[in-house]
């Protein structure tokens, strides 16, 4: 979605360019990672919880999240968002301008 919107925002004589492709890419990638990163922190800290119990004592997702915020402030579903942010954006950005040039070349 936000590459989509992102691609609407670049004027009509560049949206042919590889370039523009790779950089509202980057750019959709980059808030996409940053929106969903809550919900990979509660999902990893479920996932440490199945293998060390004794770390984490949550019961349900939605506990985790609840007690997250109780306990650390609703910063802590921000956390690692740079690596996030880091890690995703340049391989989806390469993978989707990519995927676009192909496309266009079928």
């Amino acid at each position: 979605m936000f590459y989509n919107e992102s691609k609407m925002m670049v004027p009509d004589a560049l949206k042919e360019g590889l370039s523009s492709k790779l950089i509202c890419s980057a750019l959709g990638y980059s808030l996409a990672a940053a929106v969903t990163n809550s919900f990979d922190v509660v999902k990893t800290r479920r996932q440490v919880q199945m293998s060390n119990p004794e770390v984490f004592n949550y019961k349900s997702g939605i506990d985790c999240f609840m007690q997250m915020v109780r306990n650390e402030g609703v910063t802590a579903l921000m956390s690692g968002v740079t690596g996030r942010i880091g890690w995703l954006t340049p391989r989806c950005a390469i993978a989707m301008t990519t995927y676009e040039a192909f496309m266009k070349m079928l």
